[in-house]
């Protein structure tokens, strides 16, 4: 199974709520989880199944792999039932496609078209978002236990007893060998694309590079039913738990979990609504701008958030949390408010691009009355664009 974090919309919803910046806003980190006795829960670290204050969402004979769409859709491949299940976002299912034998796992690509592992045909198979068989993708999955795309829609498969992980190129066919590992089980890329992460049941993880070269991932992870990346570059561990490893592989459990069975995939609670969030910094005329910025658009339409920018040589340094508007068009964010500066009020226009689908470099704009002006490639850090309408 997997949960990969990727990026361009549709497939952006896999990275969940989790803007997880540095200021003191962040969305709230939600998982949906699958247990063995067919039940699915809503779990995060405020309401951890082990103190009552998860929510059931759904059932399923035996809920496997997991993916959720732009519209806050999940998808469930059931290997008993052979079928995948879609479930709206308030949780009716219904049955989305039937027929496959022993289905394992599911991934959506940067269209929204979903994937799946039909395990005992060997195969990887595709549908559109409406449910319309798009046919065989790629054939000599022996075995396939999860699947996982990269950014350019490189297709990642972990076949079990072929003790490998192949690599299908866009547009499928018959698959190239990436790495050998012994029987992985699960794999996600971190949250740059730059590594894949492969979990070999309770044989720990190893972290290939992008040659496929892989090393050992040193803290203990358990058993790694599944596993995942936010943006912050935090990774997730599903090990009886959910355990969470920082960048600097300090462990904490995210959430604890008692669901009546073993926990045995989970994916990101999709995100509602428009929302932006972005940490880096651009070249300026005088020096760097550092910037950082993480706001919402609630359903009444009131805008949340919090918005900084420094840019030391020149005298600018603001936080505020005050919106007059915020737009989407695209993967374009456009933000307008006001701040102060020494203790003087300025009004601010902002602009960030979110290009990492095309693989070209975000980009970052700001304008203050004051007169002063910023704009260009990131030299760092990213920006993230969630437009809910879509």
């Amino acid at each position: 199974m997997s949960s990969p974090l990727v990026r361009s919309v549709p497939r952006l919803v896999l990275l969940g709520c989790f803007f997880a910046l540095t200021t003191s806003l962040s969305f709230a980190q939600e998982f949906y989880v699958g247990f063995t006795n067919g039940k699915i829960l809503v779990v995060g670290a405020d309401n951890p199944v082990g103190v009552g204050h998860s929510k059931q969402f759904g059932t399923a004979t035996h809920p496997e792999g997991m993916a959720a769409d732009a519209n806050g859709n999940l998808y469930v491949s059931d290997s008993s039932d052979n079928v995948i299940y879609k479930f709206t976002s308030n949780g009716v299912r219904s049955t989305f496609v039937s027929g496959l034998n022993a289905v394992s796992d599911i991934a959506l690509d940067s269209l929204g078209n979903i994937y799946a592992a039909d395990t005992n045909n060997n195969r990887i198979v595709a549908y559109t978002p409406t449910g319309q068989s798009l046919g065989v993708y790629g054939t000599g999955a022996t075995d396939a236990e999860a699947l996982t795309f990269d950014q350019n829609d490189v297709l990642f498969v972990a076949s079990q007893s072929g003790n490998s992980i192949l690599k299908y190129a866009t547009g499928g066919g018959a698959p190239t060998v990436f790495a050998t590992t012994t029987s992985p089980v699960t794999l996600t890329f971190d949250s740059n694309f730059n590594q894949l992460y492969v979990g070999s049941g309770g044989s720990g993880v190893t972290v290939f590079n992008r040659s496929g070269v892989g090393t050992p991932y040193s803290p203990a992870t358990g058993s790694t039913a599944d596993m995942t990346f936010d943006l912050d570059g935090n990774f997730y561990v599903l090990d009886g738990n959910i355990e969470r490893f920082a960048p600097d592989g300090t462990k904490t459990t995210f959430a604890t979990l008692n669901g009546g069975g073993s926990p045995n995939g989970f994916v990101f609670v999709p995100p509602t609504g428009r929302q932006v969030a972005g940490i880096g910094t651009i070249a300026t005329a005088s020096g760097t701008g550092r910037f950082q910025f993480n706001v919402v658009e609630q359903t009444n339409g009131r805008i949340t958030g919090q918005f900084s920018y420094k840019d030391s040589a020149a005298g600018i340094n603001l936080t505020t949390n005050s919106f007059s508007n915020f737009n989407i068009i695209g993967e374009e964010a456009g933000l307008r408010g006001t701040a102060k500066i020494h203790n003087a009020p300025v009004t601010f226009n902002v602009t960030a691009l979110d290009l990492d689908g095309t693989n070209a470099t975000d980009q970052f704009s700001i304008r203050l009355s004051t007169g002063y002006s910023a704009s260009g490639n990131l030299t760092s850090g990213r920006v993230y664009v969630v437009n809910g309408d879509e």
